[in-house]
């Protein structure tokens, strides 16, 4: 693609996002990467129970009062569900809708929550080959000619799905995945990637501590 990303990028979730973790110092944290040259922000709809979007968009809608909406990469993904928690169940059950009106309109709520116009990275969160339908794609297609996101991609950690991406280049522009140094494993699959023309992020870099 022609977007210009820093080699380093702030994952917008986990605690970051987490609303006993103190709004100003997440705040800071965003700012002091921008002033030192990361301008690409990777973050999910439903991260941190809905908080990190929101989160996010503040800051955004600061760095934004002085600078062109070109100069941040803004990334968000759509279709994993975390219901509200259950008496039942402290543990929220994760779900997933890839249906093409649930994605969509989770990217429009995804522009709202960040005040960014439009997303630059759309992924599909966690999606599997048999998820992928023709009306999902047609769907995608018209978002994008709408303006609502650049590129599309896909967050995946399955081996075969990554796989399934790179046969597809002329429809997903890159893939988020699992890549550290207890996963050098995932490298013969980066080249497969890298070959194809799809763009790789690696993600969980510390292997989760």
């Amino acid at each position: 693609t022609e977007l210009k990303v820093s080699e380093v990028a702030v994952g917008c979730s986990g605690y970051w996002g987490n609303k006993n973790f103190s709004e100003k110092k997440a705040e800071s944290i965003i700012l002091t990467a921008f002033e030192h040259g990361v301008n690409f922000l990777d973050t999910g709809h439903n991260y941190c129970n809905y908080n990190a979007e929101p989160r996010l968009g503040k800051t955004i809608k600061k760095i934004l009062l002085d600078h062109d909406r070109s100069k941040i990469i803004l990334s968000s993904k759509a279709g994993t569900i975390t219901p509200p928690s259950t008496l039942v169940s402290k543990r929220n059950k994760i779900v997933k809708d890839f249906s093409a009106d649930h994605i969509e309109k989770s990217c429009l709520e995804s522009i709202q929550n960040l005040n960014c116009e439009y997303l630059d990275i759309f992924q599909l969160h966690g999606i599997t080959e048999s998820q992928v339908s023709p009306q999902l794609i047609e769907r995608l297609s018209t978002m994008r000619e709408k303006g609502l996101f650049r590129y599309l991609g896909v967050n995946t950690h399955s081996e075969s799905d990554i796989r399934y991406i790179a046969m597809y280049p002329e429809i997903f522009d890159m893939v988020l995945i699992d890549y550290n140094l207890l996963q050098l494993d995932r490298e013969p699959v980066i080249k497969e990637l890298d070959n194809a023309g799809v763009g790789v992020v690696a993600g969980t870099v510390l292997a989760q501590g």
